[in-house]
This record gives structure tokens, sequence and C-alpha cells, in this order.
């Protein structure tokens, strides 16, 4: 569902749970990943698409787990349980880009041009995204310090000169 002004409420339908949202950097489109493992977008202010269902831009090979905007690219941001981070060009059903991860995505973060993507076994991977260019990966380490947990969320600092996790 969303809710709001001026958009009142809207339910979206989905073939099965929705794990997470986000909104476009301008606000007009909402992108979900669910466990069906399909990205969607759904464009605010338009008609209902047909049986209320967005539109599908991308695909996992597991559900989705976390997804996210790219002001400066422009992309859709898809973390999944497959192991790979994606990011899509609504314009294109193929990814612009695949990241492939050590573990299962569970959250991730875009500020700027800094990626952030916390995975199981305690793995966290930053990434310089640029437009025009491919995702490069700036650092890699393993929180050993949170011994017996698990990352859960990951939340890049605003100026993008780093991160927090819990």
């Amino acid at each position: 569902f969303l809710y709001g002004v001026p958009y009142r409420t809207a339910k979206l339908e989905n073939s099965a749970p929705v794990l997470c949202s986000a909104f476009s950097s301008d606000g007009n489109s909402v992108i979900s990943g669910g466990a069906d493992n399909a990205v969607r977008m759904y464009q605010l202010g338009q008609r209902l698409p047909p049986h209320g269902i967005p539109q599908q831009i991308g695909n996992h090979d597991a559900p989705v787990r976390h997804v996210g905007f790219s002001s400066i690219t422009n992309l859709a941001i898809s973390g999944s349980w497959d192991k790979t981070v994606k990011l899509w060009d609504a314009r294109s059903s193929k990814p612009a880009a695949v990241l492939n991860l050590p573990e299962r995505c569970y959250a991730l973060d875009i500020k700027g041009s800094l990626l952030v993507v916390a995975t199981a076994e305690r793995h966290i991977i930053s990434y310089n995204v640029q437009a025009g260019a491919q995702p490069r990966e700036i650092e890699r380490t393993v929180a050993n310090d949170i011994l017996g947990k698990s990352l859960r969320c990951i939340s890049a600092f605003p100026d993008t000169k780093g991160y927090l996790v819990g």
C-alpha cells in the first residue's frame, strides 16, 4: 500500500510477499522487491497498471531482499539472496550491471556515488557507482567485531565518507 498526499492510497498487487521498497530520487516512482524474485517499478501519479501489478523491470534467481535508487545513474538497484546486486534501467529487461557477492544480500544503501552492501556472514562491500561506468569495488571487509550477530541493516553517511551497520 502507498499512503500519502496527493496519492492517497494505492494498493499494488504482488504474487508473493514484498520484502522491500524504495522511492526514486525524484519521488515519482516506487521500486519493490520480494519473494517472487522480481524487481518492480510503479510510476506514481499515473493510472494503475493492469490488475494493479507494477511493471517488472528485473529478476533474480532468489528473493529480492533490498532495493534502492541511484540519483547519479538513474538506475534501480536490487540485492538478492542469490548473492548478487543488480543495477536496472527500467527501459531494458537486462541488468546494466551485476555485482557478485560472497554471500546473500541482507541490506544495501546508496548515497551519491557510494553503494554499501551488507551480506550474510557479516561481509560489508562498498562500491563507487558513477554514471556511464561499471561500479567499482572500493572496500571489502568482514565485521568480526559483531560476533554471533547477523548484519540486517546498513546506511551510508549523507556525506558518503562512511556507513553504519546494525
